[in-house]
């Protein structure tokens, strides 16, 4: 079972394909309460569904490199795929847990 997030770059890619994402990242703070947007899957419209509730200090890569690199290089995209399904995964976990905090008997949304 993973103990950490699955959201660093550092332990979700293998050092090339860290290197390359790298190479066309920027680094960008977002103040409090920034909308944020998703860029990976289709329509790739901006959906802002996340607002930070502290100053987040990111990267930001370009979306139509990454994609490109992902569709050349098909070990760097599955690299990638498998990256974001560990944290959609994880994301999805998290929300179901807090769901049965909230909603469910006691106890219900933690792990034994």
């Amino acid at each position: 079972m993973r103990t950490t997030p699955p959201t660093k770059i550092a332990g979700a890619l293998p050092a090339e394909h860290r290197s390359r994402l790298m190479g066309v990242a920027r680094e960008a703070d977002f103040p409090e309460s920034a909308r944020l947007n998703e860029w990976m899957l289709q329509p790739r419209a901006r959906r802002l569904g996340a607002v930070a509730t502290t100053p987040v200090r990111t990267y930001e890569f370009d979306a139509a490199a990454v994609r490109t690199m992902m569709d050349t290089d098909p070990a760097f995209g599955s690299a990638m795929g498998h990256w974001v399904a560990q944290v959609l995964a994880h994301r999805l976990h998290a929300a179901r847990v807090r769901l049965l905090d909230l909603h469910a008997p006691h106890g219900s949304g933690s792990r034994l």
